[in-house]
């Protein structure tokens, strides 16, 4: 891969001195970029220095300690569904004060991250959250939106002339394939057909861009 670079003896030593008395947090800051190119990351990843651990043979880390945001940041899930994993588990994290941050062990990463691999903010359509708000704190409503962005999707429906029901937008688009349109406003529309026929309501930017696609087409249909 172009501009990254391989580990180094040196941190291949230290991780291998380091793992049985220090976290992936502390190994992390021993390491260097992976990449060269501007703005990368000054450090290898949490699952960098995982997956190098496990080819090394190396055991589980259990002394480190993550802050919430900082497992945030490394795994891509947010607070609260972290959270949620968290309840679930049962795990019980430390802090470093009444109101400080959390203090989550290496061990309760991983639980965490396997947990969330399998859990669905909508079992019916597989989302992880909502389409919309990207929200997981309020129930699965209808359309993969929770009840909120629903109301906000059906006022923007209307706004824009547009039928409100998911399978009738399908019936719409898949007639725009017989339109002389752009090669890149194809794709899109592939892709929106795609989504619609999950019973998915669209993206606010892509339903704005179906509707003006073809002025006036909703009202003629």
């Amino acid at each position: 891969m172009a501009g990254a670079r391989h580990w180094t003896k040196r941190e291949a030593q230290g991780l291998l001195l380091g793992a049985g008395a220090f976290g992936i947090a502390w190994l992390q800051s021993r390491t260097q970029a992976f990449y060269d190119w501007p703005h990368a990351p000054k450090t290898r990843s949490y699952r960098a220095v995982k997956d190098k651990a496990y080819r090394m043979g190396l055991g589980g880390f259990t002394r480190g300690a993550w802050g919430l945001v900082a497992v945030c940041r490394e795994t891509g899930y947010v607070k609260s569904q972290l959270l949620r994993a968290c309840a679930a588990l049962n795990q019980k994290w430390k802090r470093t004060g009444p109101r400080g941050d959390f203090l989550i062990t290496d061990d309760q990463v991983d639980e965490l991250i396997e947990w969330l691999k399998h859990d669905f903010w909508c079992k019916s359509k597989h989302l992880y959250a909502c389409g919309w708000c990207s929200g997981i704190k309020r129930p699965h409503y209808r359309a993969g939106l929770c009840g909120s962005c629903y109301w906000k999707y059906r006022g923007a429906c209307l706004a824009l002339g547009m039928p409100c029901g998911v399978q009738q937008q399908r019936e719409f688009a898949v007639r725009l394939r017989g339109q002389d349109i752009k090669p890149e406003e194809r794709k899109f529309l592939e892709k929106a057909i795609w989504r619609l026929s999950k019973g998915q309501a669209l993206e606010q930017s892509r339903l704005e861009w179906l509707a003006i696609l073809i002025p006036g087409a909703w009202h003629a249909s």
